[in-house]
C-alpha cells in the first residue's frame, strides 16, 4: 500500500471583505484559521501530487452583512486588538 505524502502549508488572508481565492489541492483539509503577527492566517493539510481547485473565502466582521448568496461558515478568529472576524467559503 502506497503512503500519501502530506505537508501543512500556511497562507495569509488579506484583511478585506473582498472575496479571496486560493488554489488548493483537491481533498485538502483546512486545519486552522488564526491570528499571527496581527494577520489572519490559514493552515492547510495538503496531500501532495493531487489536482488543484479554487476555493473562495471571505472575511466578514461581526455586525457586518453576510449577504444572501451561498456562504458556508468555516471559522471565527478573534484578534489581539479585540476585533472578531468570521470566515466563510463562497460557492
Amino acid at each position: 500500500m502506497r503512503k500519501e505524502k502530506r505537508i501543512v502549508y500556511k497562507y495569509e488572508l488579506s484583511m478585506t471583505s473582498d472575496i479571496q481565492t486560493f488554489n488548493l489541492p483537491t481533498g485538502c483539509h483546512i486545519a486552522h484559521f488564526g491570528e499571527q503577527d496581527g494577520k489572519i492566517m490559514m493552515w492547510v493539510d495538503h496531500k501532495l501530487g493531487l489536482d488543484k481547485r479554487l476555493i473562495k473565502l471571505q472575511i466578514i466582521g461581526t455586525g457586518h452583512e453576510i449577504g444572501d448568496y451561498i456562504a458556508i461558515y468555516l471559522a471565527t478568529v478573534q484578534m489581539n486588538d479585540g476585533l472578531v472576524w468570521h470566515i466563510y467559503e463562497r460557492g
